[in-house]
């Protein structure tokens, strides 16, 4: 990475990113049948940086959709701003740009300056409409950038990357992805302090993106990474950084100490889910692989279930972790790790695992509803009475959730379509799902395919 972040910044790098928009000369908009879009130019020839319209009129925005309404509100804010051009303001005017640039109500009845068009816009108008839109996101990230604004860079590189997690894309069909570019960025707003570019520094180099032409050994680049992440976990307080240095450590010959310190410092300060879990399980010690237990018990770590159990249960509750969740739905259900067998708290934990939710971003557990389908199927004397329905309705989420990818789930689906369990008898939607769990390599799916077919 020997050249300098002002050459790769360069304002002409980005004023026109685009892979398949065709070019257009500001005489062929001006020329446009549309008087509306001739209107909606986001910058004067000049500068940019001059607002796009100075002392906007105030519009009655009652019928605006949503989104529209939503985007004037920003679009009024940022021309406020236009004369001190606030970082994090005008870096929210980019995001919005760009995010608008891909509704497709919005390009197709709205212009750059808020406006409602008076009628839609034809393809071609909406595909002209979205690059002026683009354009002048991309001119206002060139800014933030000559300004050494971390948000910035970081932002340019999830683009160049194909992985913006700010706001909503859904394609990048507008930039070219280059895993080099991206990595430049990161590291450029790593060293600024910014936390996020840390971590996906650390990533890249971990993973190898963008670092093929990089004359650096394997090691090297590993070695590169976990810089990353100390930068961002000492820095930062970077959680994500924090676990990946946990789990390196955890994973080396002697450092396996500083590795829990870290697990423990990304669950108690960073609130890190994975950290936590992975905590339960070194203390649960059974299922971690032979060589780990080795070392652990070198460095006088054993086993201890009340440790164990205080981890996944923090992680379940406070963390509310499906995995945390379904472990101790486990541990309920066959009296593991000294706790009793206990229906109850079975099925609850379980249904807590397979419930998803959109505002905490953590998805359903299709284990845990393989487990509850198995509850109800055969019910608990004097708690569950049988329900084979609801056992059916389980397994068939379990198959769903799991995109066909679980092989116990797909076996059992087909067993009951088979057998007429919960459902009415389909064959062909037995044969259907016992051949992804045979193809997945369960045993008794390819026995009982070989029945089947005799």
């Amino acid at each position: 990475m020997t050249t300098t972040m002002q050459q790769r910044t360069e304002p002409n790098r980005y004023d026109s990113p685009f892979k398949t928009f065709p070019s257009m000369k500001r005489s062929e908009i001006n020329n446009s049948s549309s008087d509306s879009v001739n209107r909606t130019i986001p910058y004067p020839s000049s500068e940019y940086e001059q607002p796009i319209r100075q002392d906007p009129i105030q519009k009655d925005i009652r019928d605006y959709s949503p989104i529209a309404r939503q985007f004037y509100e920003i679009y009024q804010r940022t021309i406020e701003d236009v004369k001190t051009f606030t970082p994090s303001i005008q870096l929210k005017w980019c995001e919005t740009l760009l995010w608008v640039s891909q509704d497709p109500d919005f390009i197709s009845h709205y212009t750059i300056n808020g406006e409602k068009l008076k009628r839609e816009l034809n393809n071609s108008e909406i595909q002209r409409n979205s690059k002026i839109i683009i354009e002048h996101a991309f001119k206002v990230l060139t800014k933030l950038i000559k300004l050494k604004y971390p948000d910035a860079y970081y932002l340019m590189g999830c683009l160049y990357s194909h992985r913006v997690t700010q706001f909503s894309l859904s394609n990048y069909d507008f930039i070219n992805q280059n895993d080099k570019k991206a990595l430049n960025y990161y590291c450029e707003a790593a060293k600024m302090g910014h936390s996020e570019s840390s971590y996906r520094a650390g990533i890249c180099y971990e993973f190898n993106k963008g670092t093929n032409e990089l004359e650096m050994s394997s090691d090297a680049k590993l070695s590169t990474a976990i810089t990353y992440y100390k930068l961002g976990a000492l820095k930062c307080n970077n959680t994500d950084c924090m676990f990946k240095l946990g789990i390196f450590y955890l994973n080396s010959d002697d450092n396996i100490k500083e590795g829990i310190q870290w697990l423990e410092k990304a669950t108690n300060i960073g609130k890190s889910s994975q950290a936590c879990y992975e905590l339960g399980k070194i203390y649960e010690f059974d299922t971690l692989n032979e060589s780990l237990q080795k070392k652990l018990i070198l460095q006088g770590i054993i086993k201890d279930p009340i440790r164990s159990i205080e981890y996944y249960y923090k992680c379940a509750q406070e963390f509310d972790y499906p995995l945390a969740q379904w472990r101790l739905g486990t541990c309920y259900e066959f009296g593991e790790m000294n706790l009793p067998v206990n229906c109850i708290k079975s099925i609850g934990w379980y249904m807590r695992a397979s419930q998803s939710s959109i505002t905490k971003k953590r998805n359903s557990n299709p284990v845990a509803m393989l487990s509850l389908a198995g509850w109800f199927f055969t019910g608990s004397q004097d708690v569950l009475i049988p329900d084979y329905e609801e056992s059916f309705k389980w397994i068939y989420k379990s198959c769903l959730i799991s995109e066909g990818k679980l092989a116990r789930s797909e076996y059992i689906l087909g067993y009951y379509y088979y057998n007429g369990i919960g459902t009415k008898i389909n064959y062909d939607l037995a044969i259907q799902h016992m051949n992804k769990a045979a193809k997945l390599g369960h045993s008794k799916a390819v026995d009982l395919l070989s029945l089947w077919n005799k």
